[in-house]
Parts: C-alpha cells; sequence; structure tokens
C-alpha cells in the first residue's frame, strides 16, 4: 500500500520564489523588475505536484490530527 503524502504550500504574499540573493539589487534599483528575480514560477511548482495557496498563513499546526488551521489574509505586496 502506497502513502500518498498531500505538498502544500500556504504563502501569505502573492510570490513564492525570488532570488534571495538579489535583493539588494533590487532595493538599489540595479534591478527593476522584481520578476527578474523569480527563479520557479506556479507552474513549476504544479510539475512537481506541489500546490500552492497564495494569501493563506498558517495560524495553527494540529500535529496530533494531521492538519492545519489556515486564513485567507489580506496581505498586499508594497
Amino acid at each position: 500500500m502506497a502513502i500518498v503524502r498531500a505538498n502544500t504550500v500556504f504563502e501569505k504574499g502573492e510570490h513564492i520564489s525570488y532570488g534571495a540573493c538579489g535583493l539588494p539589487y533590487y532595493v538599489s534599483d540595479v534591478i527593476k523588475d522584481h520578476r527578474k528575480m523569480m527563479i520557479i514560477n506556479v507552474d513549476d511548482f504544479a510539475k512537481e505536484g506541489i500546490d500552492i495557496h497564495f494569501r493563506h498563513g498558517v495560524v495553527r499546526v494540529v500535529p496530533e490530527d494531521n492538519n492545519i488551521l489556515e486564513s485567507k489574509t489580506d496581505y498586499t505586496s508594497v
């Protein structure tokens, strides 16, 4: 019998992948478009079986029930 695990990512913002080492370049305007720092997009994650939930935060993890409590956020990036 195979064990099936769900691969789910909850992101309270609008972006899931960025090159953190590029942040100083973005802040200093060397890189003008934040999308140039994106490494992997949602479709790439989906191909690997990872389900992304944008604008959702994890409020509580309940390990004994193998569950989480999530909430939709109103977070907007600057």
